[in-house]
């Protein structure tokens, strides 16, 4: 039978420990701190603009600053390594299409693959379009196909490896069984800047950085006319099946607390439906396109098997 002194130890004991617990801090409600999100692309572009004004929003909702941070270059792989080594806290996140995160892995061993993150929400899908310099000859797709099987060629520029404009120059080649030269580069705005200086040919680009720099616009690579292009026609409907679309949206690094999770999705879920942004996509041209996390982790799935697919049968992963 323990004596007296052993017995007062033991509640001495028990209660410092209840004191401490009682003392310990608890982990504050998130978010009680700025929140980074990681644009991987460089600023001026289409992720670009849409992750800064969906910044704003999800700010408000999260009542938190939300600070966008351009970390380009690898075809959005430097960004993302970035966001998939940070801390799972909350506090470090992407806006990031869905050709870095469905790609890249396919393509190379990279410090990351779609399961290192944890998709928190789609925000929005865009199209692109072919175009050629304002004072460009070449005024349809089949002038441009024509001018690909010349002497002159065609020299093509898309913004990275692997990127939705990557694979529409490919699809192109291969529906028109032409060959042109490709220049990937960092990212929308270097392309426009080669295309104006008329160092390129013809390029895939987003709507919006193709009419604000006064290209020709050839052809919407859409299912059907883009709403904001109504009189330009289809790849399809000049004969050639060429598609480009993007799907964007926030991520973070997988294993997120699930009330970060939860305040995170909701922000997400708020601020997609902020008179703010809505505006702000309708000046861009751009169209929201929301699903929640769960929904957005299966559509990258989809899209990465997809693209796997495209690697294998262009050779690609081989030729990098």
């Amino acid at each position: 039978m323990p004596g007296r002194h052993a017995v007062r130890r033991v509640a001495l004991f028990a209660a410092c420990i209840a004191i401490l617990a009682l003392a310990a801090p608890a982990r504050a409600a998130f978010p009680d701190r700025p929140i980074q999100l990681v644009v991987p692309f460089p600023a001026g572009g289409t992720v670009d603009v849409v992750a800064r004004k969906f910044a704003e929003s999800l700010a408000a909702m999260l009542h938190t600053p939300v600070v966008v941070v351009n970390r380009d270059g690898g075809s959005g792989v430097i960004g993302l390594q970035v966001v998939a080594a940070a801390q799972p806290d909350g506090y470090t996140l992407a806006f990031a299409p869905n050709g870095p995160l469905t790609v890249q892995p396919a393509l190379a061993k990279i410090a990351y693959d779609l399961a290192s993150f944890e998709p928190v929400c789609q925000v929005f899908a865009y199209s692109y379009v072919l175009v050629v310099p304002a004072g460009s000859a070449i005024d349809s797709v089949g002038a441009l196909v024509t001018r690909a099987k010349s002497p002159q060629g065609v020299k093509f520029g898309f913004g990275g490896i692997g990127t939705a404009p990557h694979f529409a120059m490919l699809e192109l080649m291969r529906a028109a069984h032409v060959d042109v030269l490709g220049v990937p580069y960092r990212g929308d705005p270097p392309v426009a800047l080669s295309l104006k200086s008329g160092d390129l040919d013809a390029a895939v680009l987003t709507v919006e950085v193709a009419r604000a720099q006064g290209f020709r616009i050839l052809a919407a690579l859409a299912p059907a006319r883009l709403a904001a292009l109504p009189n330009v026609p289809t790849a399809r409907e000049q004969g050639l099946d060429v598609l480009a679309t993007t799907n964007a949206g926030v991520i973070a690094p997988r294993n997120l607390p699930a009330d970060v999770a939860r305040a995170l999705g909701g922000g997400c879920a708020a601020g997609v439906r902020d008179a703010r942004f809505e505006a702000g996509m309708q000046a861009f041209g751009q169209t929201v396109s929301y699903l929640d996390g769960p929904a957005f982790a299966r559509a990258l799935e989809a899209d990465a098997e997809a693209k796997r697919v495209l690697i294998d049968a262009t050779g690609m992963r081989q030729a990098r």
